[in-house]
């Protein structure tokens, strides 16, 4: 598995200072879950700034995801500061993540908006 870094800095021994805000971006790419014996293609996004794994409302509505409800939600804060409203109320129970060359893990996920990603993947 190949994942892409977008907008990357060249190598330079000395890194100037940008007069405005970079945009950067974390790796990106392909990988599949396995949801009580359906296997599936994802899109994921490799997040250093994520501390769990985020799975998509879209994608567990579609796929029918089975997931738990807890009585008290936690909070679930963005890169922006702000609480999800609606993240950290659900979760799945373990299912299984496939990346790279079949490397399979069994993960547990939180259900909140996602953006253009299936699934955002803590790294780093």
């Amino acid at each position: 598995m190949h994942f892409k870094r977008k907008n990357e800095e060249p190598d330079s021994p000395q890194r100037p200072i940008p007069s405005s805000p970079k945009n950067y971006s974390c790796p990106e790419g392909p990988a599949h879950l396995d949801v009580e014996g359906r296997r599936t293609s994802i899109h994921v996004l490799l997040d250093s700034g994520a501390s769990c794994f985020l799975l998509s409302e879209k994608l567990v509505k579609r796929l029918d995801i089975p997931y738990k409800v807890r009585k008290k939600p936690i909070r679930i804060v963005g890169f922006d500061g702000l609480s999800s409203s609606s993240g950290g109320q659900r979760y799945t129970p373990p299912i299984i993540l496939e990346i790279g060359n079949g490397h399979q893990s069994p993960i547990s996920a939180e259900i909140a908006p996602t953006g253009r990603f299936d699934l955002i993947i803590p790294f780093g």
